[in-house]
């Protein structure tokens, strides 16, 4: 065999294996499970003892297969004391999650109340809701409420 086709075969197979690897991926999901909805439009107050976050499911409205089955909702909380705020756009670091039952809010919204002391410093939350078969879906926007000093 020449050079020249030794050449032209090896150009053939990575153009070949270029254009088999090459495509639009997927997030790997469970067969026959849809994931539910991601949260949009996170947001979050303290009440008493307790965080509320508000938020409503994407695509909520225009579903032809009826009412949303949501199961729960997973709450990502992390907590950086004082002065230890990280830099913005800087990955956040959450250790572990707190489980809420959602509730029906006004105009399609899930309200998630999760008992949590109002200590001073930066917190981040995030939501995942959780549908049929313990399917999780996406991660909601991260939001982020600034506790200056603890209420007296």
């Amino acid at each position: 065999m020449s050079q020249r086709a030794a050449i032209r075969i090896g150009m053939a197979m990575l153009l070949l294996i270029l254009g088999v690897s090459c495509g639009l991926k997927t997030p790997p999901r469970l067969p026959g499970v849809e994931p539910p909805p991601r949260v949009e439009n996170l947001n979050g107050e303290w009440e008493g003892r307790e965080i509320v976050l508000t938020g409503k499911p994407a695509g909520a409205e225009g579903r032809e297969s009826g009412p949303l089955s949501i199961s729960g909702a997973r709450v990502y909380h992390a907590w950086y004391g004082p002065g230890k705020r990280p830099c913005e756009g800087c990955p956040i670091s959450y250790g572990g999650y707190l489980e809420a039952v959602p509730e029906k809010g006004p105009a399609g919204a899930i309200i998630c109340r999760v008992p949590m002391e109002r200590d001073a410093g930066t917190h981040f939350f995030e939501v995942r809701l959780v549908g049929r078969g313990n399917a999780v879906g996406p991660a909601s926007d991260r939001i982020k409420l600034v506790v200056e000093a603890p209420p007296e």
